[in-house]
């Protein structure tokens, strides 16, 4: 039993590293997503509206913008109603920019950090959108 399961670990690694990132031991299968955003993805021109304002006020929050290797960085404020908005905002918008990658980040100092990262040409979409805020 012992030798069988070293060497299932031994292929699992293989196909892992040939196939993609894993998660505990499991391959993940990277999905090609075409760079562009859904705004149908919302149900209704309303609803698409109310998520761009909420993009538009939580852009305005930012203390600190750092460009990322693969995207962007934003320092907000770390109060509950903005980790709140944060999240939800990654909600919707994961509706209609499958392609993108969030993480929010609170620090003890009450800094909060967005990160929006994704793959090659996100950047430059990301860049557009922050400086037309």
């Amino acid at each position: 039993m012992g030798g069988a399961h070293r060497k299932r670990q031994r292929r699992l690694g293989q196909e892992n590293r040939a196939e993609g990132p894993t998660i505990g031991g499991i391959v993940r299968t990277m999905r090609s997503l075409p760079i562009a955003c859904d705004s149908t993805a919302f149900g209704s021109a309303e609803a698409f509206q109310d998520h761009m304002n909420e993009a538009r006020r939580l852009l305005s929050l930012a203390t600190e913008r750092r460009e990322l290797r693969d995207g962007w960085a934003l320092r907000l404020p770390g109060d509950d109603a903005t980790v709140l908005a944060g999240a939800r905002w990654i909600v919707g918008e994961r509706r209609c920019c499958p392609f993108l990658t969030f993480s929010l980040e609170c620090r003890p100092e009450r800094d909060l950090w967005l990160r929006i990262t994704g793959p090659e040409g996100a950047k430059d979409v990301l860049r557009a959108e922050l400086e037309a805020h």
